[in-house]
Protein backbone atom coordinates (compact mmCIF):
# COMPACT_ATOMS: atom_id res chain seq x y z
CA UNK A 1 0.00 0.00 0.00
CA UNK A 2 0.93 3.43 -0.43
CA UNK A 3 2.62 6.23 1.70
CA UNK A 4 -0.16 8.37 2.85
CA UNK A 5 -0.76 11.81 0.60
CA UNK A 6 1.49 14.46 2.61
CA UNK A 7 4.59 11.87 2.47
CA UNK A 8 4.07 11.76 -0.78
CA UNK A 9 3.27 14.84 -2.27
CA UNK A 10 6.37 16.27 -0.36
CA UNK A 11 8.56 14.06 -1.63
CA UNK A 12 6.86 14.66 -5.34
CA UNK A 13 6.63 17.89 -4.79
CA UNK A 14 10.12 18.27 -5.80
CA UNK A 15 9.52 17.25 -9.32
CA UNK A 16 6.06 18.32 -9.77
CA UNK A 17 6.25 21.90 -8.52
CA UNK A 18 2.28 22.67 -7.72
CA UNK A 19 1.34 19.52 -5.61
CA UNK A 20 2.76 21.14 -2.09
CA UNK A 21 -0.05 23.05 -0.67
CA UNK A 22 -1.43 23.88 2.70
CA UNK A 23 -3.16 20.90 4.18
CA UNK A 24 -6.54 22.93 4.69
CA UNK A 25 -6.77 23.33 1.11
CA UNK A 26 -5.20 20.52 -0.68
CA UNK A 27 -6.46 17.37 -1.88
CA UNK A 28 -10.31 18.03 -1.09
CA UNK A 29 -12.74 16.12 -3.30
CA UNK A 30 -16.20 16.47 -1.67
CA UNK A 31 -19.76 14.46 -2.98
CA UNK A 32 -23.02 14.28 -1.52
CA UNK A 33 -24.57 10.65 -2.10
CA UNK A 34 -26.96 7.80 -1.15
CA UNK A 35 -26.80 3.95 -2.18
CA UNK A 36 -29.69 1.81 -1.90
CA UNK A 37 -29.44 -2.29 -1.69
CA UNK A 38 -31.89 -4.59 -1.70
CA UNK A 39 -32.33 -7.07 0.95
CA UNK A 40 -32.83 -9.97 -1.68
CA UNK A 41 -29.39 -8.74 -2.90
CA UNK A 42 -27.77 -8.69 0.08
CA UNK A 43 -29.00 -11.72 1.35
CA UNK A 44 -27.29 -13.24 -1.44
CA UNK A 45 -24.11 -12.15 -1.15
CA UNK A 46 -21.39 -13.74 1.28
CA UNK A 47 -21.11 -10.89 4.39
CA UNK A 48 -17.25 -9.64 3.14
CA UNK A 49 -18.40 -8.93 -0.02
CA UNK A 50 -21.28 -6.13 1.48
CA UNK A 51 -20.26 -2.93 1.69
CA UNK A 52 -23.13 -0.66 3.24
CA UNK A 53 -23.04 3.39 3.03
CA UNK A 54 -24.64 5.59 4.68
CA UNK A 55 -27.56 7.47 2.79
CA UNK A 56 -27.10 11.20 2.33
CA UNK A 57 -23.44 11.02 3.46
CA UNK A 58 -20.90 14.12 3.08
CA UNK A 59 -17.77 12.18 1.68
CA UNK A 60 -14.34 14.36 1.85
CA UNK A 61 -11.37 13.18 0.14
CA UNK A 62 -8.47 14.47 2.12
CA UNK A 63 -5.17 12.59 2.45
CA UNK A 64 -6.43 9.38 1.18
CA UNK A 65 -3.97 6.16 1.75
CA UNK A 66 -5.00 3.88 -1.07
CA UNK A 67 -7.75 2.79 -3.84
CA UNK A 68 -9.38 -0.65 -3.68
CA UNK A 69 -12.83 -2.30 -5.20
CA UNK A 70 -15.18 -4.90 -2.92
CA UNK A 71 -15.30 -8.61 -4.08
CA UNK A 72 -18.48 -7.97 -6.12
CA UNK A 73 -16.52 -5.27 -8.18
CA UNK A 74 -19.71 -2.39 -7.49
CA UNK A 75 -17.74 -0.03 -5.39
CA UNK A 76 -14.67 1.83 -5.49
CA UNK A 77 -13.30 2.13 -1.64
CA UNK A 78 -10.81 5.10 -1.09
CA UNK A 79 -9.73 5.64 2.64
CA UNK A 80 -8.75 8.90 3.92
CA UNK A 81 -8.50 11.01 7.03
CA UNK A 82 -12.80 10.69 8.00
CA UNK A 83 -13.15 7.22 7.38
CA UNK A 84 -13.98 5.10 4.58
CA UNK A 85 -15.72 6.76 0.95
CA UNK A 86 -17.51 4.32 -1.74
CA UNK A 87 -18.49 5.13 -5.13
CA UNK A 88 -21.24 2.67 -6.61
CA UNK A 89 -23.64 3.77 -9.20
CA UNK A 90 -22.82 7.24 -10.26
CA UNK A 91 -22.58 7.80 -6.46
CA UNK A 92 -20.33 8.67 -3.62
CA UNK A 93 -21.38 7.43 0.11
CA UNK A 94 -19.50 6.49 2.79
CA UNK A 95 -19.19 3.05 4.77
CA UNK A 96 -20.91 3.45 8.34
CA UNK A 97 -17.96 2.40 10.85
CA UNK A 98 -15.33 4.17 12.75
CA UNK A 99 -14.22 6.85 10.81
CA UNK A 100 -10.55 6.66 11.21
CA UNK A 101 -7.38 7.89 8.93
CA UNK A 102 -6.75 4.42 7.54
CA UNK A 103 -3.38 4.02 6.32
CA UNK A 104 -1.95 0.95 4.50
CA UNK A 105 -4.98 0.31 3.10
CA UNK A 106 -5.13 -3.01 1.19
CA UNK A 107 -8.28 -5.06 -0.35
CA UNK A 108 -8.85 -8.60 -0.76
CA UNK A 109 -11.22 -10.97 -1.98
CA UNK A 110 -12.13 -11.53 1.73
CA UNK A 111 -10.81 -8.90 4.01
CA UNK A 112 -9.49 -5.58 3.88
CA UNK A 113 -6.11 -4.93 5.80
CA UNK A 114 -5.64 -1.34 7.13
CA UNK A 115 -3.03 0.44 9.61
CA UNK A 116 -3.53 4.32 11.12
CA UNK A 117 -4.68 6.62 13.38
CA UNK A 118 -7.74 6.60 15.62
CA UNK A 119 -10.01 9.19 15.17
CA UNK A 120 -11.61 10.69 17.65
CA UNK A 121 -12.63 7.35 19.07
CA UNK A 122 -12.55 6.87 22.95
CA UNK A 123 -11.51 3.46 24.06
CA UNK A 124 -9.39 2.60 21.13
CA UNK A 125 -5.77 2.63 21.31
CA UNK A 126 -3.66 4.72 18.74
CA UNK A 127 -2.52 3.91 16.43
CA UNK A 128 -4.27 1.30 15.03
CA UNK A 129 -1.69 -0.80 14.16
CA UNK A 130 -2.79 -3.63 12.10
CA UNK A 131 -6.37 -4.56 11.85
CA UNK A 132 -8.82 -6.62 9.47
CA UNK A 133 -12.07 -6.35 8.38
CA UNK A 134 -14.24 -8.96 6.90
CA UNK A 135 -17.22 -6.97 6.59
CA UNK A 136 -16.27 -3.75 4.03
CA UNK A 137 -14.74 -1.90 6.68
CA UNK A 138 -17.79 -1.62 8.91
CA UNK A 139 -16.16 -3.42 12.01
CA UNK A 140 -12.45 -4.33 12.75
CA UNK A 141 -9.92 -7.05 14.26
CA UNK A 142 -6.84 -6.03 15.61
CA UNK A 143 -4.06 -8.74 14.55
CA UNK A 144 -0.91 -6.67 15.97
CA UNK A 145 0.49 -3.53 17.22
CA UNK A 146 -2.18 -1.85 18.66
CA UNK A 147 -1.60 1.19 20.26
CA UNK A 148 1.89 1.07 19.09
CA UNK A 149 2.69 1.48 15.30
CA UNK A 150 1.05 2.28 12.39
CA UNK A 151 2.55 1.25 8.62
CA UNK A 152 2.07 3.45 6.03
CA UNK A 153 3.19 0.87 3.34
CA UNK A 154 0.98 -2.81 3.82
CA UNK A 155 0.24 -5.51 0.73
CA UNK A 156 -1.65 -8.56 1.09
CA UNK A 157 -1.96 -11.29 -1.73
CA UNK A 158 -5.71 -11.11 -3.52
CA UNK A 159 -6.37 -14.71 -2.85
CA UNK A 160 -3.30 -15.68 -0.55
CA UNK A 161 -4.15 -12.98 1.81
CA UNK A 162 -0.27 -12.89 2.55
CA UNK A 163 0.96 -10.17 3.97
CA UNK A 164 3.49 -7.76 3.71
CA UNK A 165 4.37 -4.19 5.64
CA UNK A 166 7.10 -2.05 5.69
CA UNK A 167 7.95 -0.76 9.07
CA UNK A 168 10.39 2.44 9.21
CA UNK A 169 11.08 1.74 13.37
CA UNK A 170 11.84 -1.34 15.33
CA UNK A 171 9.33 -2.01 16.90
CA UNK A 172 8.41 -4.74 19.83
CA UNK A 173 7.97 -7.98 17.13
CA UNK A 174 10.32 -5.73 14.27
CA UNK A 175 13.98 -5.38 15.54
CA UNK A 176 14.84 -3.51 12.63
CA UNK A 177 13.41 -1.18 9.67
CA UNK A 178 12.36 -2.92 6.84
CA UNK A 179 10.22 -5.62 4.87
CA UNK A 180 8.29 -7.97 7.23
CA UNK A 181 6.19 -10.62 5.74
CA UNK A 182 3.86 -12.89 7.41
CA UNK A 183 1.95 -16.59 5.33
CA UNK A 184 -0.09 -18.98 5.55
CA UNK A 185 -3.58 -19.28 6.59
CA UNK A 186 -3.11 -18.72 10.31
CA UNK A 187 -0.80 -15.80 9.44
CA UNK A 188 1.59 -16.71 12.44
CA UNK A 189 5.23 -14.90 13.22
CA UNK A 190 6.54 -12.11 11.46
CA UNK A 191 9.74 -12.88 9.37
CA UNK A 192 12.19 -10.22 8.37
CA UNK A 193 13.14 -10.10 4.47
CA UNK A 194 16.74 -9.20 3.20
CA UNK A 195 15.52 -6.54 1.07
CA UNK A 196 19.08 -7.63 -1.18
CA UNK A 197 18.52 -5.85 -4.55
CA UNK A 198 16.42 -3.17 -3.20
CA UNK A 199 17.33 0.72 -4.26
CA UNK A 200 15.47 3.47 -2.94
CA UNK A 201 13.42 4.94 -0.55
CA UNK A 202 9.92 2.29 -0.84
CA UNK A 203 6.86 4.18 -1.55
CA UNK A 204 4.06 1.24 -2.29
CA UNK A 205 4.32 -2.52 -1.45
CA UNK A 206 2.17 -4.91 -3.65
CA UNK A 207 1.35 -8.56 -3.33
CA UNK A 208 0.78 -10.74 -6.22
CA UNK A 209 -2.85 -12.04 -5.79
CA UNK A 210 -1.77 -16.41 -5.27
CA UNK A 211 1.77 -17.05 -5.18
CA UNK A 212 2.49 -15.81 -1.18
CA UNK A 213 6.83 -15.13 -2.06
CA UNK A 214 5.99 -12.64 -4.31
CA UNK A 215 6.05 -9.36 -3.92
CA UNK A 216 7.15 -5.91 -6.16
CA UNK A 217 8.25 -2.66 -4.65
CA UNK A 218 7.64 0.94 -5.83
CA UNK A 219 10.71 3.25 -4.72
CA UNK A 220 12.43 6.65 -5.63
CA UNK A 221 14.76 4.31 -8.26
CA UNK A 222 12.25 2.38 -9.87
CA UNK A 223 10.31 -0.96 -9.55
CA UNK A 224 11.85 -3.90 -8.00
CA UNK A 225 10.55 -7.82 -8.00
CA UNK A 226 10.86 -10.21 -5.56
CA UNK A 227 9.92 -14.44 -5.73
CA UNK A 228 11.40 -15.19 -2.09
CA UNK A 229 9.54 -13.16 0.27
CA UNK A 230 11.57 -10.01 -0.39
CA UNK A 231 14.68 -11.62 0.56
CA UNK A 232 16.36 -11.34 -2.98
CA UNK A 233 15.16 -8.14 -5.45
CA UNK A 234 15.78 -7.54 -9.09
CA UNK A 235 14.81 -4.43 -10.78
CA UNK A 236 12.20 -4.15 -13.31
CA UNK A 237 12.30 -0.59 -14.30
CA UNK A 238 14.98 1.87 -13.29
CA UNK A 239 16.04 4.90 -13.84
CA UNK A 240 12.45 6.40 -13.18
CA UNK A 241 10.47 6.89 -10.04
CA UNK A 242 7.82 4.39 -9.42
CA UNK A 243 5.22 6.38 -7.88
CA UNK A 244 2.70 2.99 -7.53
CA UNK A 245 2.48 -0.82 -8.61
CA UNK A 246 -0.45 -3.10 -8.24
CA UNK A 247 -0.33 -6.62 -9.75
CA UNK A 248 -3.14 -7.57 -12.03
CA UNK A 249 -5.33 -9.86 -10.79
CA UNK A 250 -4.85 -12.47 -13.82
CA UNK A 251 -1.07 -12.47 -12.33
CA UNK A 252 0.09 -11.39 -15.99
CA UNK A 253 1.92 -8.40 -15.14
CA UNK A 254 2.20 -4.91 -13.05
CA UNK A 255 0.06 -1.80 -13.46
CA UNK A 256 3.12 0.64 -12.98
CA UNK A 257 2.89 4.50 -12.45
CA UNK A 258 5.42 7.03 -12.65
CA UNK A 259 7.36 10.17 -12.75
CA UNK A 260 10.41 10.79 -14.76
CA UNK A 261 11.50 14.48 -14.17
CA UNK A 262 7.89 16.57 -14.06
CA UNK A 263 6.41 13.78 -16.65
CA UNK A 264 3.87 11.37 -15.45
CA UNK A 265 3.13 8.21 -16.72
CA UNK A 266 1.69 4.75 -16.57
CA UNK A 267 2.36 1.57 -18.08
CA UNK A 268 1.44 -2.23 -18.10
CA UNK A 269 4.79 -4.54 -17.68
CA UNK A 270 4.47 -8.52 -18.30
CA UNK A 271 5.77 -10.53 -15.98
CA UNK A 272 6.47 -13.08 -18.07
CA UNK A 273 9.08 -11.02 -20.60
CA UNK A 274 8.86 -7.88 -19.17
CA UNK A 275 7.66 -6.25 -22.42
CA UNK A 276 6.34 -2.61 -21.28
CA UNK A 277 3.44 -1.24 -22.48
CA UNK A 278 2.00 2.55 -21.72
CA UNK A 279 -0.96 3.11 -21.13
CA UNK A 280 -2.75 6.46 -21.51
CA UNK A 281 -2.70 9.28 -18.36
CA UNK A 282 -5.79 10.48 -17.91
CA UNK A 283 -6.10 14.63 -18.18
CA UNK A 284 -4.68 15.47 -14.76
CA UNK A 285 -2.09 18.05 -15.87
CA UNK A 286 0.88 18.32 -13.28
CA UNK A 287 -0.31 15.35 -11.04
CA UNK A 288 0.89 11.92 -11.37
CA UNK A 289 -0.39 8.52 -10.07
CA UNK A 290 -0.48 7.27 -6.77
CA UNK A 291 -2.56 4.37 -6.62
CA UNK A 292 -4.29 2.22 -8.80
CA UNK A 293 -6.80 -0.52 -8.93
CA UNK A 294 -8.41 -2.95 -10.94
CA UNK A 295 -11.97 -4.34 -10.49
CA UNK A 296 -12.16 -7.99 -9.50
CA UNK A 297 -15.21 -8.70 -11.72
CA UNK A 298 -14.63 -6.36 -14.79
CA UNK A 299 -11.35 -6.95 -15.60
CA UNK A 300 -11.19 -4.14 -17.97
CA UNK A 301 -11.82 -1.25 -15.21
CA UNK A 302 -9.35 0.45 -13.34
CA UNK A 303 -9.64 2.98 -10.95
CA UNK A 304 -6.94 5.27 -9.93
CA UNK A 305 -6.08 8.18 -7.77
CA UNK A 306 -3.75 10.98 -8.21
CA UNK A 307 -1.58 12.46 -5.29
CA UNK A 308 -3.83 15.97 -5.83
CA UNK A 309 -7.25 13.39 -5.03
CA UNK A 310 -8.51 13.08 -8.40
CA UNK A 311 -10.05 10.16 -9.40
CA UNK A 312 -10.49 8.50 -12.37
CA UNK A 313 -11.48 5.48 -14.01
CA UNK A 314 -11.42 3.08 -17.43
CA UNK A 315 -13.56 0.42 -18.29
CA UNK A 316 -10.85 -0.23 -21.58
CA UNK A 317 -7.92 -1.51 -19.81
CA UNK A 318 -6.58 2.27 -19.52
CA UNK A 319 -7.01 3.57 -23.21
CA UNK A 320 -9.73 6.20 -21.77
CA UNK A 321 -10.43 7.64 -18.51
CA UNK A 322 -13.66 9.03 -17.02
CA UNK A 323 -13.19 11.27 -13.82
CA UNK A 324 -15.32 10.79 -10.77
CA UNK A 325 -13.57 12.90 -8.43
CA UNK A 326 -11.98 16.55 -9.18
CA UNK A 327 -9.12 17.44 -6.69
CA UNK A 328 -9.94 20.06 -4.35
CA UNK A 329 -13.00 20.66 -5.58
CA UNK A 330 -16.62 19.26 -5.36
CA UNK A 331 -18.96 16.27 -6.98
CA UNK A 332 -22.70 16.04 -6.69
CA UNK A 333 -23.66 12.71 -6.01
CA UNK A 334 -26.42 12.62 -8.24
Amino acid sequence: MALDALDCVSQVSRSVGELALPPSAAYRAVAVGEKRISLAFALSLPLALLVPVSAQAIVELRHAHGIGYSADGNRILIPNHYGIAVYSEGRWSKVPGPAHDYMGFVVTREFIFSSGHVAGSRGVANPLGLKRSGDGGQSWTTLAFEGEVEFHLVAAGYLSNSLYVYNSQPNSAMPRAGIYRKMGERLVGWRSAAGRGLHGEPGMLTAHPTEAATIAVATTAGLFISQDGGDEFRPIMTGVRATAARFTLESEALLVGTLEGKQPGLFRIALKDGLRRELALPPFGRDAVANIAQNPVRRTELALISFERAVFVSSDGGKTWKRIARARGTLPGS
